[in-house]
């Protein structure tokens, strides 16, 4: 959980595809754990100041849902629904910024002549010091970006 700061998660690795950013008070890891599933994205904290967490390891997280099976139902249930959030949120980036998240398609590990027709790479790449005329995307600053109604017309449209 996060005690004190900010944390942005990329889809893949630090800096590139920055695609939603957690704030004080929300909690991050615990899909991994409860689900038995590897992460498949990067979390980094922001330069804006210092970023305190609470961890909790997995072993401690184990005990405690064997301990208390009632809390592991529940939790491991919402696991599941931020699961489906977030890779819902993921689709929705990857859309309004016309990034494919085919795993086996690296732009930079993939030869061109052995692409997908027509696979389009967009990557953006965000320095932890933005310079004076550059801005944050709206879906890192906009703490309500991927709930409103722009991105419901973003998503339709993008079919």
């Amino acid at each position: 959980m996060i005690g004190n700061g900010e944390v942005i998660i990329s889809l893949d690795r630090p800096n590139h595809n920055e695609y939603f950013k957690l704030y004080r008070s929300n909690y991050f890891g615990d899909i991994p754990l409860l689900l038995r599933l590897k992460a498949m994205e990067c979390y980094k904290s922001t330069a804006e100041g210092h970023t305190l967490c609470y961890c909790l390891n997995a072993r401690a997280l184990d005990d405690l849902m064997v301990s208390f099976p009632d809390v592991c139902e529940i939790f491991s249930q919402r696991a599941i629904e931020r699961r489906v959030e977030f890779q819902r949120i993921k689709v929705l980036y990857c859309k309004y910024n016309n990034v494919d998240l085919d795993p086996l398609i690296d732009d930079e590990n993939l030869e061109e002549e052995k692409r997908k027709p027509g696979t389009v790479f967009n990557y953006t790449y965000y320095s932890d010091k933005l310079q004076e005329d550059e801005e944050l995307p709206p879906y890192l600053v906009n703490k309500s970006f991927y709930f409103g109604t722009a991105m419901f017309k973003i998503s339709t449209d993008a079919k």
